[in-house]
């Protein structure tokens, strides 16, 4: 049986020398953090585990990331945290189902 995977991150910061390229990180696990990347080339929201392996890789458009954004921020301003299921990212709920 297959599950699918949950990132709840509590933190959004911006990465330095970036405009809107973001760390996603859960201060109480640090064992994964994301990359809300939506200045590159290709926009994409990426998991890594700590140490630095590429757990799961989204490809999004500018749209999108403006959406995760602003999810993201809306979540933890009101609950605390987000959780990202990567078998729905697009979910518009802040927990994971």
């Amino acid at each position: 049986m297959a599950y699918a995977q949950n990132y709840i991150i509590n933190k959004v910061s911006i990465i330095p020398e970036f405009d809107i390229r973001f760390r996603l990180d859960n201060t109480a696990d640090q064992r994964f953090y994301g990359i809300l990347d939506c200045q590159s080339f290709f926009q994409k929201l990426d998991f890594y585990n700590s140490k630095d392996d590429l757990l799961a890789e989204n490809f999004i458009s500018i749209y999108e990331c403006s959406f995760f954004y602003e999810k993201t921020t809306r979540c933890i301003q009101d609950q605390g945290k987000i959780c990202f299921n990567m078998d729905d990212i697009f979910s518009d709920h802040c927990h994971c189902q």
